[in-house]
């Protein structure tokens, strides 16, 4: 707008200028002609007596040309002025009047969309129109505008609400967190930006926002540094992760979530486990335990042993497996009952787990037969062994008053890690070697260390 407003006063300057050119080559036009008057006057004196004196006829002259020139300058100031009320009344005004309007929408908006008057001539009446529609159509726009910000708006804020209402009432614990770093990147603490409910609810921590983990529980990078591992590392790449933790500060087992919505920062979701974590080992020991003695059944000693066994190949260390056999133990049932056959299981159950270390496995592996694996075993450790399972039987059977005695059959079978024996080979092998000791035993009945007393 002030562009085409210097442009107009340029062109109005460029139009006095010519106009003040047109006077005084209009002047020294009439001066021109005036001399020239005089000089044919001066002429015509010279040839010819006149009735009219040459100064006179000059002075007529001068006169005339003052006359004219006044008349053509008072005619020239008559169109300047003309032009200049033109000039303003149908071009600066209407300028104007657009300048006005374009500083009014420019600080108040609410002028978006009013109309000004159309002014005269083509050119003036076309900018009019144009800023006209540009003013309704701005209006229009910024109506439009508003409603979708509006609605943006109030869904955001019902976003919002439904989140907060969704975070606050999770039965899961969340915390909000940034972790910080030392120069090499290794995760240093972190401190909680938010947390819900659920998260006083299940950690028994309050008043914890704004407040660094070292501050709340200040062991916590001690007892659990693998958890600053974890957060440090999602935090920093953005990959979630889910794990099970012992969490020791506070005495609990935590199934967590973790996930980062930007660099630096981590989302906890996390649940008390603890009971879970219990009743999980309680059935795991009641899958693994034999119910009646107390040691491992069957599986839990398969299990239990080939783990051992994949351990001693990488270790290169021997291992001893026993399979023991309880003599008799049907003819106890059916003359004595089968609580006292169960008695008799039970304390041979006992007197294996006092023969054998904590490091090696007992098992009842079937009705009444039992297993041991004697775990990085040297040489002569198969005869102590049994010295000493013989002489605990005999004390044993010395001292409890029962109506029999009791004795086990025996095979042994031995793992060498070069050999690399699988344990089903070993068990069959065992199995085997017992058999045949029991076997031995039956030739002479009177060996059978067996007494009904009350027949």
């Amino acid at each position: 707008m002030n562009h085409m407003r210097n442009n107009i006063r340029l062109g109005m300057f460029l139009n006095v200028g010519i106009g003040i050119v047109f006077i005084i080559a209009a002047t020294i036009v009439v001066i021109t002609v005036n001399y020239s008057m005089c000089q044919q006057a001066a002429l015509i004196e010279a040839q010819s007596k006149s009735r009219i004196p040459l100064p006179e006829a000059c002075a007529a002259a001068n006169v005339f040309s003052f006359k004219l020139s006044a008349i053509l300058l008072i005619v020239l100031a008559c169109l300047f002025a003309i032009q200049y009320w033109l000039y303003k009344r149908y071009l600066l005004e209407p300028l104007n009047i657009i300048r006005d309007k374009t500083n009014q929408i420019a600080a108040h908006e609410e002028h978006l969309g009013e109309q000004i008057p159309q002014p005269f001539g083509a050119e003036l009446s076309e900018l009019t129109t144009t800023f006209n529609k540009m003013s309704v159509k701005l209006r229009h726009d910024r109506d439009h505008l508003e409603e979708l910000v509006d609605k943006g708006t109030k869904a955001l804020l019902e976003s919002e609400e439904r989140y907060h209402s969704l975070f606050e009432n999770m039965l899961d614990g969340v915390a909000y967190c940034r972790m910080f770093y030392d120069e090499e990147n290794r995760p240093v603490d972190f401190v909680c930006l938010d947390v819900n409910k659920a998260f006083e609810r299940l950690t028994g921590l309050s008043n914890v926002v704004g407040k660094q983990a070292s501050v709340v529980m200040p062991k916590i990078k001690e007892l659990n540094p693998e958890l600053f591992e974890i957060y440090g590392r999602v935090a920093l790449t953005g990959n979630p992760e889910i794990f099970d933790i012992d969490f020791k500060p506070l005495a609990k087992w935590l199934s967590i979530s973790v996930y980062s919505p930007q660099k630096g920062y981590f989302v906890a979701v996390f649940d008390d486990i603890t009971e879970q974590k219990r009743l999980n080992e309680k059935l795991r020991t009641m899958s693994l335990t034999d119910e009646l003695t107390g040691i491992y059944n069957r599986r839990g000693f398969i299990t239990l042993s080939e783990q051992q066994l994949k351990i001693a190949e990488r270790t290169k260390k021997d291992i001893l497996l026993f399979f023991f056999n309880l003599d008799k133990l049907k003819l106890i049932n059916d003359t004595l009952s089968h609580q006292e056959g169960d008695n008799a299981l039970i304390d041979v159950a006992s007197i294996l787990k006092g023969i054998f270390r904590e490091s090696d496995i007992v098992g009842r592996i079937g009705g009444d037969e039992f297993a041991t694996l004697a775990i990085d075993t040297a040489d002569g450790t198969r005869d102590i062994l049994m010295h000493r399972l013989n002489n605990t039987l005999d004390n044993y059977n010395k001292s409890e008053a029962r109506n029999y005695q009791l004795s086990l059959s025996t095979g042994i079978a031995h793992y060498n890690p070069e050999t690399l024996s699988n344990l089903d080979e070993l068990m069959a092998y065992a199995d085997k070697l017992m058999y045949e000791d029991k076997k031995k035993k039956e030739v002479n009945l009177e060996n059978c260390a067996f007494n009904v007393k009350a027949i």
